[in-house]
């Protein structure tokens, strides 16, 4: 493989790796999450809302919103606890 032929391999192989980081902005985190856009200003603000500034512009990822929101979640039972008003 040529020097010209290993550079183009190498430019869409970073294409593909770009392809795959999704950025969303303010409008379709609110979309969503199904939450008001003053919701996402304050948790970005707070920094519980991992984001990219690009200049007065933020973005998200993809993978970091699933995170947050799997570290958000909150509730559930565990095989040791009972529900309420079930008895054990």
């Amino acid at each position: 493989m040529s020097n010209s032929d290993e550079n183009l391999q190498t430019s869409l192989d970073r294409a593909d790796d770009f392809e795959s980081l999704r950025l969303l902005d303010v409008d379709q985190v609110c979309r969503l999450f199904r939450i008001k856009k003053s919701w996402v200003y304050d948790a970005v603000e707070a920094g519980t809302l991992p984001v990219i500034r690009l200049g007065r512009q933020l973005r998200f990822r993809e993978p970091e919103l699933v995170a947050f929101l799997a570290d958000a979640t909150t509730g559930g039972f565990k095989k040791s606890e009972s529900v309420p008003g079930r008895g054990s």
